[in-house]
């Protein structure tokens, strides 16, 4: 059974007198769920830092990295994006090597569940 292409969006962390680095990538069904994720993933960090009072720039953030992009994902990935939790959220966090285009090296594989504020209904 073969899977359809699915979206890549990368992620880096930067912080204050060390730069930034890979922080993993999501991974989504469309270019639009993609970038809906970000959105709200900023908004919802710019909300945690207005919520203890952090004005400008905070000493450490992360944000997207480039543009989504299309890839082939495995079996897993796909299973895993298909997955309640994927669906309600648009999409889900690696901790990993970023597929089909660099990214973060080798780092251990871990899934992160970021509970964002639910999509708006279509």
């Amino acid at each position: 059974m073969s899977v359809p292409l699915i979206w890549c969006q990368q992620w880096e962390e930067s912080e204050r007198g060390w730069g930034t680095r890979p922080d993993g990538y999501t991974l989504h069904m469309t270019k639009q769920d993609a970038k809906d994720f970000a959105q709200r993933f900023m908004d919802s960090q710019r909300q945690s830092f207005e919520d203890r009072g952090i004005d400008g720039v905070p000493d450490e953030y992360t944000r997207p990295c480039g543009e989504p992009y299309e890839i082939l994902p495995t079996h897993e990935q796909y299973r895993k994006l298909q997955s309640k939790t994927g669906k309600e959220n648009q999409g889900l966090w690696f901790q990993e090597r970023a597929p089909d285009g660099g990214g973060p090296g080798t780092w251990r594989r871990e899934e992160h569940t970021y509970r964002l504020p639910r999509p708006a209904k279509r």
